[in-house]
C-alpha cells in the first residue's frame, strides 16, 4: 500500500475539549442545584453552602469553561497549522488549469 492510498490516521482528541465539556457539565449541575435549593429547605446544608459560596462557585466554573475553551481552540489551531505546513501544496498553475476546465464544462 502506498503512502498516498493510506487512510488518514485519526488524531487523539484534544484533552482541553474534554475539560471544557466537563466544566460545562459541572456548571449545569450547579445551576440545577441552585434551582433545587430554591424549592427545598433553607436550613439544609447544601442550601446554606450554595447561599454562602454559590456566586463564587459559578464564577470559577464560568472562568474554567472560558479558559479551557480558549486553550482548546488555540491548541487545535496550532495542530491544524502544523498539518497544513506538512502537506504538499499544489502549484497555482495546476489549480488555475482545473478552474479553467471547470468553467469550460459549465459553458457546454
Amino acid at each position: 500500500m502506498s503512502e498516498q492510498s493510506k487512510p488518514p490516521v485519526a488524531e487523539r482528541p484534544n484533552i482541553f475539549f474534554r475539560l471544557t465539556t466537563f466544566a460545562g457539565a459541572v456548571f449545569v449541575v450547579t445551576i440545577l442545584a441552585f434551582v433545587a435549593a430554591m424549592f427545598g429547605d433553607s436550613a439544609a446544608p447544601p442550601t446554606r453552602f450554595l447561599d454562602k459560596h454559590g456566586g463564587r462557585l459559578i464564577g470559577w466554573e464560568v472562568a474554567a469553561i472560558l479558559a479551557f475553551g480558549l486553550i482548546a481552540m488555540a491548541v487545535d489551531r496550532r495542530s491544524i497549522v502544523k498539518q497544513m505546513r506538512e502537506q504538499p501544496v499544489e502549484p497555482i498553475e495546476a489549480e488555475a488549469e482545473a478552474n479553467e476546465e471547470t468553467r469550460e464544462r459549465s459553458r457546454a
